[in-house]
């Protein structure tokens, strides 16, 4: 019989995500071809999510770990991420040197940056940015008292919806198809289980 050995390791993993969709009126402009500044309405909500990864088997004092944020945003930039981890070592004790913050680069979520309060909706963003610190710190908090061993098997696949956009129009770059353009169409997959073998997350990066 022909057998596969996937490729896994075993860690201790948390998880814990929660709703962060700003509030209907805000500040949500993201394309340049928007015809309104507010949002008026939600059709998904968006996410942040906080995954822990710790070693097995350290001895007292060296535990190695790492912090892994999650937001469906476009960007933030280093001031909000900053602010993020600040928080994350006030709430839940976690250093800043072992958090990651990464977004899901969505562009149905508004540009939430702190220097465009003085646009329509703009008002709310800073105590939206500011909420969403304290959130993400709670969600941190809540994903370490999750932590429990598992094992994490790893795949990969390719999906073709990824397109080359930076195209040459004459004396020009422009945004749009660019057939001939290279693109990364690797699927990375994981899938976190038990020792019982109940999932507990999958994980999946691609470069869009």
């Amino acid at each position: 019989m022909t057998t596969i050995q996937p490729k896994q390791s075993t860690c201790r993993f948390g998880l814990a995500r929660r709703d962060i969709t700003p509030p209907i009126g805000m500040y949500h402009r993201m394309w340049g071809a928007a015809k309104h500044d507010r949002s008026t309405g939600v059709h998904r909500p968006l996410l942040a999510s906080v995954m822990i990864f710790q070693e097995i088997n350290n001895e007292p004092g060296t535990l190695a770990m790492q912090v892994v944020v999650a937001v469906d945003h476009c960007v933030l930039d280093q001031r909000e991420i900053d602010g993020i981890k600040a928080q994350i070592e006030l709430s839940a004790g976690f250093s800043p040197d072992c958090v990651l913050v990464t977004c899901s680069h969505t562009h149905a979520a508004g540009l939430m940056n702190r220097d465009r309060t003085e646009l329509p909706g703009g008002e709310m963003l800073p105590q939206y940015l500011d909420g969403l610190h304290k959130t993400i710190a709670e969600l941190a908090a809540e994903a370490g008292s999750k932590v429990q061993d598992v094992t994490i098997t790893y795949t990969e696949g390719t999906c073709d919806l990824a397109q080359h956009r930076d195209f040459w129009d004459g004396e020009q770059w422009v945004c749009g198809l660019n057939p001939q353009g290279e693109t990364d169409d690797t699927v990375l997959l994981a899938r976190v289980t038990t020792a019982n073998d109940d999932l507990v997350a999958t994980i999946v990066n691609y470069a869009c």
